[in-house]
Protein backbone atom coordinates (compact mmCIF):
# COMPACT_ATOMS: atom_id res chain seq x y z
CA UNK A 1 0.00 0.00 0.00
CA UNK A 2 2.57 2.29 0.75
CA UNK A 3 4.45 1.62 -2.43
CA UNK A 4 1.16 2.76 -4.50
CA UNK A 5 1.10 5.49 -2.19
CA UNK A 6 4.81 7.01 -3.46
CA UNK A 7 4.37 6.26 -6.77
CA UNK A 8 0.88 7.97 -7.05
CA UNK A 9 2.45 11.20 -5.65
CA UNK A 10 5.77 10.57 -7.20
CA UNK A 11 3.20 10.77 -10.89
CA UNK A 12 1.41 14.04 -9.41
CA UNK A 13 4.99 15.65 -8.99
CA UNK A 14 5.50 14.49 -12.62
CA UNK A 15 2.00 15.97 -14.06
CA UNK A 16 2.29 19.79 -12.64
CA UNK A 17 0.56 22.50 -15.02
CA UNK A 18 2.38 25.47 -15.56
CA UNK A 19 -0.25 27.68 -17.03
CA UNK A 20 0.11 30.92 -18.30
CA UNK A 21 -3.32 33.90 -18.01
CA UNK A 22 -3.77 35.49 -21.44
CA UNK A 23 -6.65 37.59 -22.93
CA UNK A 24 -8.54 36.84 -25.86
CA UNK A 25 -9.81 39.76 -27.82
CA UNK A 26 -12.85 40.04 -26.52
CA UNK A 27 -11.59 40.65 -22.84
CA UNK A 28 -11.71 36.93 -22.06
CA UNK A 29 -9.36 35.54 -19.95
CA UNK A 30 -7.62 32.42 -21.22
CA UNK A 31 -5.27 30.01 -19.14
CA UNK A 32 -2.98 28.01 -21.60
CA UNK A 33 -0.60 25.19 -20.19
CA UNK A 34 3.28 26.40 -20.95
CA UNK A 35 4.17 22.91 -22.48
CA UNK A 36 1.73 22.64 -24.88
CA UNK A 37 2.78 26.10 -26.96
CA UNK A 38 4.57 25.09 -29.83
CA UNK A 39 5.63 28.57 -30.97
CA UNK A 40 4.61 32.18 -31.14
CA UNK A 41 4.60 34.87 -33.75
CA UNK A 42 3.07 38.12 -34.95
CA UNK A 43 -0.29 38.08 -36.80
CA UNK A 44 0.62 38.40 -40.49
CA UNK A 45 -1.82 40.65 -42.70
CA UNK A 46 -1.63 40.19 -46.52
CA UNK A 47 -3.31 43.24 -47.85
CA UNK A 48 -6.37 44.83 -45.98
CA UNK A 49 -7.24 40.31 -45.32
CA UNK A 50 -6.58 39.56 -41.93
CA UNK A 51 -7.48 35.91 -39.82
CA UNK A 52 -7.17 37.69 -37.02
CA UNK A 53 -8.73 40.76 -35.61
CA UNK A 54 -7.17 44.14 -35.23
CA UNK A 55 -7.28 43.47 -31.42
CA UNK A 56 -4.45 40.14 -31.93
CA UNK A 57 -1.15 41.20 -31.34
CA UNK A 58 0.42 37.75 -30.91
CA UNK A 59 -0.60 34.41 -32.16
CA UNK A 60 0.20 31.69 -29.98
CA UNK A 61 0.50 28.41 -31.82
CA UNK A 62 -0.38 25.29 -29.46
CA UNK A 63 0.55 21.43 -30.20
CA UNK A 64 -2.65 20.48 -31.24
CA UNK A 65 -2.35 22.82 -34.42
CA UNK A 66 -5.15 25.30 -32.81
CA UNK A 67 -3.80 29.17 -32.99
CA UNK A 68 -5.05 31.60 -30.27
CA UNK A 69 -5.32 35.33 -30.62
CA UNK A 70 -4.18 37.19 -27.92
CA UNK A 71 -4.15 41.09 -26.89
CA UNK A 72 -0.73 40.52 -25.32
CA UNK A 73 2.20 41.49 -27.29
CA UNK A 74 4.28 38.48 -28.18
CA UNK A 75 7.55 39.83 -25.80
CA UNK A 76 4.59 39.86 -22.27
CA UNK A 77 3.64 36.14 -23.57
CA UNK A 78 7.59 35.43 -24.13
CA UNK A 79 8.33 37.02 -20.30
CA UNK A 80 5.11 35.45 -18.94
CA UNK A 81 7.15 31.73 -20.32
CA UNK A 82 9.97 32.13 -18.44
CA UNK A 83 8.80 33.64 -15.45
CA UNK A 84 6.86 29.97 -15.57
CA UNK A 85 9.96 27.81 -15.91
CA UNK A 86 11.68 30.31 -13.79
Amino acid sequence: MVIVLTAAIAAFHLIQLHLITVHAPNGDEMQLNSAEISSIRQPRDSGTVSHFGPDVHCVVVMANGRFVGTIEDCSTIIRLLVEKKG
